[in-house]
């Protein structure tokens, strides 16, 4: 077998720790907790809901104080699946009881036509934004909060 040259070796290096840094970014956007939450025959998953909002999100223009993080949906929810793209918008407030900016994912057409369109809550914040408006609300707690060590 031929030796590896010095230049492929360090090629090689510098990929492995680009991939290592990269990491930390791609797990944000990965929702770990609704990956089994995924598309079947009958339900449309909770994780296309999700990174359809995601998508949505990052098209918006981005804000001096951070950018927009997706909440959700609710994993206690199911919906039939859906015959057509979804569709996405800011949900207005009407949509919205508990008056917190958010992203309506919205399904026209169902595959089993029985079944009705449904449109779905995705809440939205800004990181720094929030951390703002948790330190106004309870002074004297850290926010994000942390687990005090047994």
């Amino acid at each position: 077998m031929s030796e590896r040259s010095p230049s492929n070796r360090v090629t090689l290096l510098c990929l492995v720790v680009a991939l290592g840094m990269a990491q930390p970014c791609m797990a944000h956007e990965e929702p770990q907790e609704l990956l089994k939450y995924r598309t079947t025959s009958k339900i449309h998953g909770l994780y296309e809901i999700h990174q359809e909002a995601r998508k949505f999100l990052m098209r918006q223009p981005k804000k001096a104080s951070g950018d927009w993080v997706p909440v959700g949906p609710d994993i206690r929810m199911q919906f039939p699946r859906c015959a057509v793209p979804l569709r996405t918008r800011w949900a207005l407030e009407s949509d919205n009881e508990e008056n917190f900016p958010g992203v309506m994912v919205i399904c026209k057409k169902t595959v089993n036509r029985k079944d009705p369109d449904w449109q779905v809550l995705v809440s939205s914040y800004i990181p720094a934004e929030r951390k703002l408006e948790m330190q106004k609300k309870f002074p004297g707690l850290a926010y994000p909060p942390t687990t005090e060590p047994r």
